[in-house]
């Protein structure tokens, strides 16, 4: 132990501990988690304590260097730790803030009078304090001894303030926060340094002849405008979202208060006099951004300050991470908790700042700004001068505490709430040292241990609970407009929200619109009949799907360029069922990296790269997944691919990863589900939030019944049972019943209604259902709980469980909760829409699930006719898909036979179309459609099932004979949607210049070649303007990756499909010769489906039209409804038109000029597809009723 006498101080130091020569701070870098080194620290110690200088006085920064050389002890005892001795004056105080590897932390000492007998002067106080040495090497292990762990052991800074102490009981707080002075900021350049405080609100410059519009900003505790909001700067989107705002309203303002000695009423009564001194004769219209305990300050002045008949009014008011149910870091025996925490999380997000390279004084400002009343909060907790009552700014954020409780009861008379809140919230969680780099590993550690999770109970972004931040007052409904949950994620925490890009995009949208739209963004996370299930933790979501038939050079460079954990390759085997390769990215690139570069243009099935390949497994119940041992040789054999709905979903990996990676989070997935792209536009109707839960036994018997318990409430739904839980929040019409539907989909059968409606729930009153389901067949169970509200399913719930035979065991229960999301302009047409229930068994190898029959759950729904229909087909024996195939083939070959008959063709097509009518509609829906013929002018089919014609079903009469007069499902306006997608849009725009087309020109002499490809081109040339695009599969992919390229896109030339190998479709892009053969390339469905991006977040929704041969057909591609039909569509078509069989080349010209030209005359999508049907039908093509439409029947196309 050495003593060592330094000015004001004096210190006691362990043998391993010395006073290094230089600053630690000078070059410092800093380690950023996992073993790698960041970049140099942008916010060393000296400019910690140069941001603290307003309130703090340094008397020394002394950096400490500790060995690990020294043997640790044997025995457990205290951590080693130096003491310091600082020197005071008696009306003084000292605190000292210590800096290790970017972790801060305060440390307050013990105040003395000093002994006579000491040689200090009689007017000098003693402060001591005990400073923590931290020994062990990064990562938390004990180092060993040696030169390299030696320099892992980090350098200690101890930054040594003092501060005067006069002013203690009762009165320390309010004085020291006097330097803050209230005051309205202004804000009209993106860098902080240039906002003003002014002196007087009335020389804002307003317009006077209009009421103005203002954005405010109202900061949180300890900080200022600049504090708070000075991290717009630290990305390119945060700069974007200023540099609009100061464009788009007439002023952009902040509010800067005092946080400690003064509660968020007296903030809001201040801040009302400033809004009433702006000089808006007219009145002001006040949008506003609140962070942290700004939305209780916003809160009070809408609530409770702001008059009934005040010029000023409060529109919509964002709330990022607003404890508006408290915190419980307010309540005095967390404030040394919470003064550490705010410290931390201050200095990181200036790192972020800082590496956006501002001017270095921007960064100094914005900390010195977010530490300014931390500091004030350090001297009182210091003096012993800090309770509720002495901090009222703090105590009034105390849970439970009076001021929470008042804010919380419904609206004070006088004061109706007309505002618009909108809430973002963050649950911050980290595994090990993963997160943000800005953060300290010791943070980091912190947060993963739980400590912060365990202090308060709840999920959290570090400093307020997500839950907090929506209770806004829980007894008025409907006040929270619109949430954006980032969930648990491991980048936003409470400092970071203004340079997270989502939240950004999220504020952005609510407040000023999307670029190129003036729409806000809708409240549902996910869109309107999104399927909704919950998978395991261990369940890999982030993958690839790559079709076997894909060009090599194009699915590597799409993967390479990605950051997919997995490649799942759809295949077929020798038996032409379909298999599934779950495939590392490592794997998959080393496969294609030795193929032969000659060959990279062909796919993988022609290369051979899969023969001999063991395939992986696949199930579709997350319930019966049993993760399987290595396998050296084929470690993907050891991968099982997840399917929901023939989808795959996921990948589990072998029992050896599960181990290793035990504790970690799953990515992508579910989460990238709720993200808010492509959201729905704001309702214009009374909306309610609420809340969607169904839950039942995880095991259900084929011989006993199990309850599906159905909620819908207002309030969040708490108690899901198990890992199955998801939750959000949206807005519904509160003025329309909501049905509840239960289909059971796979091994399982409802017993008793399978349906209900119910009025939507109120406050502390939740709707609640009960049904009873029993198995069928041993093996995967599933069943999907639909909420729909007037013509469209909401959402559609998917429970996992597992059927066996007998007394099932206790599983516990499967649970899924979503949010409602907001329907807008729904289609006023009528609906047809089609489920599906199966039989499965495995497969006698047990590597793929064999559908053994099958029923259709049917709803017909016409509002025009007061008509809501529910039944269930008969069972479809066998393999429904190798019928309908069948079906295909035969109408190809009644057309190849009949080319030059279109009347025996028809009477052909006739007769299958009142075979499908008998089999795949249930009576008492044949009947309505028959004697409401004359009366349904448009009725769009949304199917689960690909396959099915719906075009050429033949409506019969209750004899059952087909009637004289044609009556084709096509001649009634049919158009399709597909199932699990977002509503489609009224209106699709198509702007001169903007419309695309594709044709090829196949080579003479190929046998490819067409005629009308080119005349196409040129009604297309003269009627949008339309550009020609090379026929070149990389530049066609450039195109659709590429969001908001083109209005209109339109093929024309050669394609082809076969339902029971969709993934094997393809449009012809190019014919070649290569050795002596006339070979294809094609564009597939999948490399569509995974890639194409076609428009800006809502933005609008083009038309895509692939002129070609069966193309339009879907099936079952990497085991999901696949085609190109779906692959546009999810890719942000708002309408798709194709071909479900064979066209001849000039009837396929003339449906095209018939439909645009419908379609430009101002006739609806529905309209304009009977048109040009007919037109062709007209002029003696067999096959006019090949076309498939895809879209909204009432939907319209404008020219621009």
């Amino acid at each position: 132990m050495a003593t060592i006498r330094r000015g004001a101080l004096e210190l006691d130091l362990p043998d391993n501990v010395s006073i290094a020569e230089e600053r630690p701070d000078v070059g410092r870098r800093r380690r950023g988690g996992a073993g790698a080194v960041a970049p140099t620290d942008v916010v060393p110690p000296d400019v910690v304590a140069q941001a603290l200088a307003d309130q703090l006085t340094v008397v020394d920064t002394v950096p400490l260097e500790v060995s690990a050389g020294a043997p640790a002890p044997r025995r457990r005892g205290p951590a080693p730790s130096a003491l310091m001795r600082v020197d005071v004056a008696p009306d003084e105080h000292a605190v000292v803030l210590v800096e290790q590897d970017g972790y801060y932390s305060w440390i307050t000492g013990a105040k003395e009078a000093p002994s006579p007998a000491t040689r200090r002067g009689p007017s000098t106080a003693i402060v001591t304090f005990e400073i923590p040495l931290d020994t062990k090497a990064p990562g938390g292990a004990s180092p060993k001894r040696g030169p390299i762990s030696d320099a892992l052991i980090k350098p200690v800074t101890t930054i040594v303030f003092r501060f005067a102490a006069r002013l203690v009981i009762g009165q320390l707080v309010k004085r020291l926060e006097r330097a803050i002075e209230p005051g309205v900021v202004t804000i009209d350049q993106v860098d902080p340094v240039t906002w003003t405080k002014l002196a007087d609100p009335k020389t804002v410059p307003l317009p006077t002849d209009r009421r103005a519009r203002v954005l405010l900003l109202v900061h949180g505790t300890f900080s200022s405008t600049r504090g708070g909001f000075g991290s717009f700067i630290g990305t390119d989107a945060g700069k974007h979202l200023l540099e609009r705002a100061v464009a788009d309203y007439d002023a952009v303002l902040g509010f800067d208060h005092r946080t400690l000695s003064e509660d968020p009423l007296e903030n809001a009564e201040q801040l009302l006099t400033a809004l009433r001194a702006l000089p808006a004769d007219a009145g002001v219209d006040i949008d506003v951004v609140t962070h942290s305990r700004g939305a209780l300050v916003v809160r009070s002045l809408v609530e409770h300050a702001l008059e009934a008949d005040d010029r000023l009014s409060i529109g919509k008011v964002v709330m990022v991470a607003g404890p508006n149910a408290g915190t419980l870091l307010a309540s005095p025996k967390n404030w040394k908790t919470l003064v550490d925490l705010y410290t931390n999380l201050a200095v990181g997000i200036c790192r972020v700042i800082g590496i956006a390279a501002p001017p270095a004084a921007t960064v100094t400002t914005i900390l010195r700004e977010s530490l300014q009343a931390l500091a004030i909060l350090v001297k009182a907790i210091v003096a012993e001068a800090a309770d509720e009552q002495r901090v009222p700014g703090l105590g009034a954020m105390v849970p439970g505490g009076r001021f929470i409780t008042d804010i919380n009861r419904s609206a004070a008379p006088g004061h109706p709430i007309a505002a618009a809140y909108y809430t973002v919230s963050s649950d911050f969680e980290v595994t090990g040292l993963s997160g943000p780099q800005e953060l300290p590993d010791k943070l980091k550690r912190l947060v993963a241990d739980g400590f912060v999770d365990q202090l308060m109970g709840e999920a959290n972004d570090l400093v307020v609970d997500v839950k907090s931040m929506t209770a806004v007052d829980p007894g008025t409904p409907g006040l929270i407009h619109q949430s954006f949950a980032l969930g648990d994620n491991p980048t936003t925490y409470h400092c970071s929200y203004f340079v997270d890009q989502s939240v950004l995009e999220a504020i952005e949208g609510w407040l000023l619109g999307r670029p190129d739209t003036d729409a806000s963004p809708g409240a549902d996370a996910f869109p309107v009949g999104q399927m909704v299930n919950a998978l395991p933790d261990f369940v890999d979501t982030n993958f690839a799907m790559i079709d076997a038939y894909s060009p090599v050079n194009i699915v590597t460079r799409q993967l390479r360029d990605s950051t997919h954990d997995f490649a799942v390759v759809r295949d077929l085997d020798a038996d032409g069922q379909v298999v599934h390769y779950a495939f590392t990215t490592d794997e998959f690139l080393g496969i294609t990296g030795a193929i032969a570069p000659e060959l990279s243009q062909l796919s993988l099935t022609q290369t051979g790269a899969l023969t001999d390949t063991v395939p992986s497994p696949a199930t579709s119940s997350i319930r019966i997944i049993a993760p399987r041992p290595p396998a050296a040789a084929s470690p993907w054999a050891s991968r099982t691919v997840v399917l929901l709905d023939g989808s795959p979903v996921g990948v589990v990996p072998p029992t050896d990863v599960l181990d290793a990676n035990a504790g970690r989070r799953r990515r992508g997935g579910q989460e990238e589900a709720l993200a808010l792209d492509d959201q729905l536009e704001e309702a214009a109707q009374p909306t309610i939030q609420a809340y969607f839960r169904a839950e039942t036994d995880a095991v259900i018997s084929t011989t006993e019944e199990s309850l599906v318990l159905v909620d819908i409430a207002l309030e969040v739904l708490e108690g899901l049972i198990g890992p199955n839980a998801k939750g959000g929040s949206a807005d519904i019409d509160s003025t329309k019943p909501i049905t509840v539907h239960v289909v059971p989909r796979i091994n399982l059968s409802i017993n008793g209604d399978k349906h209900a409606t119910v009025k939507p729930p109120v406050a502390g009153e939740p709707r609640s259902l009960r049904f009873s389901v029993t198995g069928t067949r041993p093996g995967p169970g599933q069943l999907l709980v639909i909420a729909g509200q007037g013509p469209v399913d909401l959402v559609k719930l998917v429970l996992d469980v597992t059927v066996v035979n007998g007394q099932p065991a206790d599983g516990g229960r499967a649970a899924v909760c979503a949010a409602l999301p907001t329907v807008t302009d729904a289609p006023n047409s009528d609906q047809l829409i089609i489920d599906e229930n199966t039989t499965v068994a495995m497969s006698p190898d047990g590597q793929r699930e064999v559908v053994v029959d099958t029923k259709f759950d049917v709803r017909f729904r016409s509002e025009t006719l007061d008509l809501e229909l529910r039944d269930t087909t008969d069972t479809i024996k066998g393999d429904r898909l190798d019928y309908v195939t069948k079906l295909y083939k035969q109408i190809e070959a009644d057309w190849g036979t009949s080319a030059k008959d279109a009347t025996a063709f028809n009477r052909a097509l006739r007769a299958y179309g009142g075979q499908l009518f008998d089999e795949l509609l249930p009576e008492s829906i044949q009947r309505q459609l028959w004697d409401n013929r004359d009366k349904i002018k448009q009725i769009q089919v949304n199917s689960v099932d690909p396959f099915i014609p719906w075009e050429i079903v033949h409506l019969k009469g209750p004899d059952g004979k087909l009637p004289t007069e044609e009556l084709f499902l096509a001649n009634m306006g049919l158009v399709r949607w597909i199932d699990n997608a977002r509503i489609a849009p009224q209106k699709v725009e198509v702007r001169s210049g903007h419309a695309n087309a594709i044709t090829p020109s196949y080579p003479e002499g190929s046998g490819w070649s067409l005629a009308e490809p080119a005349n196409e081109f040129d009604y297309l040339e003269s009627a949008f303007g339309a550009t020609r695009v090379e026929a070149d599969v990389e530049t066609i992919m450039t195109l659709l990756e590429q969001p908001g390229q083109f209005d209109l896109l339109h093929f024309a030339g050669h394609g082809m499909a076969d339902a029971g190998d969709i993934a094997n479709a393809g449009l012809i892009i190019q014919v070649r010769n290569m050795n002596g053969r006339w070979e294809p390339v094609s564009l597939s469905p999948t490399l569509v489906e995974q890639y194409a991006r076609l428009r800006i977040e809502k933005g609008n929704r083009p038309l895509v039209f692939l002129n070609a041969c069966q193309v339009g057909r879907a099936g079952y591609q990497l085991t999901r409804v696949g085609g190109f039909a779906q692959a546009f569509l999810k890719a942000g078509a708002g309408i798709f038109v194709s071909t479900l069989w064979s066209v001849v080349d000039e009837p396929a010209r003339i449906f095209t000029e018939e439909f645009y030209g419908e379609l430009i005359a101002g006739k609806t999508v529905a309209q304009a597809t009977v048109a040009a049907r007919q037109k062709c039908r007209a002029a003696g093509d067999p096959t006019w009723l090949a076309y498939v439409v895809y879209g909204r029947p009432d939907g319209r196309l404008i020219k621009r």
